[in-house]
């Protein structure tokens, strides 16, 4: 028997090579590609790395507009349409690009893989960041209570990072606790 050992795990009916038990953990940015591509498939878009490239591919277009999907012609990998939604007069100056975008995805596809755009001119309603809110600052008996809560060890770098975290979960604490009443 090898040394190291393969395992196979069961995955949506599929048998996947598993990773080395050894190796540790697996970063999560290197699962998820995996499994959304399948979701970024089934509505006609070849990978999720053409969504992740849009800003590149359309430049300053690209805040005020998203892929929908590609709808292929037939049975063939050509000549498909890239469906967009695009937000208010921004479809008048996208139409005039159309070529040049057209060029670009197809550059980044590989192959002449889309013939045409099809424009949806519609609202693009993009999430709204919320502001960073305030805590509210440590009291000096606060952070007393906080330095003999922690203790020490012997490595200052540590120590500093262990209190930075624990001022942050404090003053979190203390916010949300004024904010709830």
């Amino acid at each position: 028997m090898a040394a190291k050992k393969r395992y196979e795990r069961k995955l949506d009916g599929h048998y996947q090579a598993g990773r080395d038990w050894k190796k540790g953990a697996v970063s999560l940015s290197t699962l998820v590609p995996e499994l959304v591509d399948d979701i970024f498939t089934r509505k006609g878009l070849t990978s999720s790395a053409l969504i992740a490239a849009w800003p590149d591919l359309a430049g300053s277009f690209a805040k005020n507009s998203i892929i929908e999907t590609i709808r292929w012609h037939g049975h063939s990998d050509r000549n498909g349409t890239l469906v967009i939604r695009v937000d208010g007069p921004e479809a008048l100056y996208l139409q005039h690009e159309e070529s040049q975008i057209i060029e670009r995805v197809n550059k980044f596809l590989g192959c002449h893989a889309i013939s045409r755009l099809k424009i949806i001119q519609t609202p693009i309603t993009k999430p709204k960041i919320r502001e960073k809110q305030k805590l509210p600052e440590l009291s000096q008996k606060q952070e007393v209570q906080l330095h003999n809560f922690i203790g020490t060890c012997d490595n200052e770098a540590l120590n500093q990072a262990i209190l930075k975290m624990g001022r942050e979960v404090f003053k979190r604490a203390l916010f949300n606790k004024k904010n709830k009443t």
